[in-house]
């Protein structure tokens, strides 16, 4: 540590020894294989895009950063790049009708939900309808942020503690493609202030 003298400290672009608090979500977005598919673990590692997921170290909350976890949603994507633009709303109830998800913390399972409870709380409302009265898209829940599963408890992710999510379905779905399966936990980010 170098020492600071007392005249250069207003140049300083960290605050020593302080915090702050900013509302934050963490994502994490997996591939479901068609007809292959029976589990998906998040948040174990980091993605080459922010499309995908925003974890800067796989499984953890890095340096002295804190995560306090109040809410947690899921929700099934088209895949990207593909000439599919939807994911039909068969294959989204398929998917969050049969599956569940755990959340891990350290060595501790922390809870268990179906995923039908865990409401992705946001995407695209409305649902056009083709000549024969077929929906095209569907999404988990209401498009509304405070549309997702709200934790009793919060519960406070400090930095090096391992954590993951688990998704798991009994058997493999047969679904029309690919398609992406996101899980979003909804917070609050502690940091150093700079």
């Amino acid at each position: 540590m170098i020492p600071v003298p007392r005249n250069l400290r207003k140049h300083q672009v960290t605050v020593p020894n302080a915090g702050e608090w900013v509302d934050w979500i963490l994502w994490d977005t997996q591939i479901y294989t068609d007809n292959t598919t029976t589990r998906l673990d998040f948040f174990l590692g980091t993605q080459a895009s922010i499309v995908d997921g925003n974890m800067e170290t796989g499984g953890q909350m890095p340096g002295q950063k804190m995560f306090l976890l109040r809410g947690i949603g899921v929700d099934i994507l088209p895949p990207l790049n593909s000439s599919a633009t939807t994911t039909p709303l068969s294959d989204v109830v398929a998917l969050i009708h049969h599956g569940a998800m755990r959340l891990n913390i350290g060595s501790k399972s922390y809870s268990e939900w179906p995923l039908y409870l865990l409401s992705a709380g946001g995407g695209l409302y409305g649902n056009p309808y083709t000549a024969a009265a077929t929906v095209t898209y569907g999404s988990n829940g209401v498009p509304d942020p405070r549309a997702c599963y709200g934790l009793a408890r919060p519960l406070l992710l400090t930095s090096n503690l391992n954590f993951s999510a688990r998704i798991e379905w009994a058997a493999a779905i047969n679904t029309a493609a690919n398609c992406r399966v996101r899980v979003m936990l909804k917070g609050e980010l502690g940091r150093p202030i700079q």
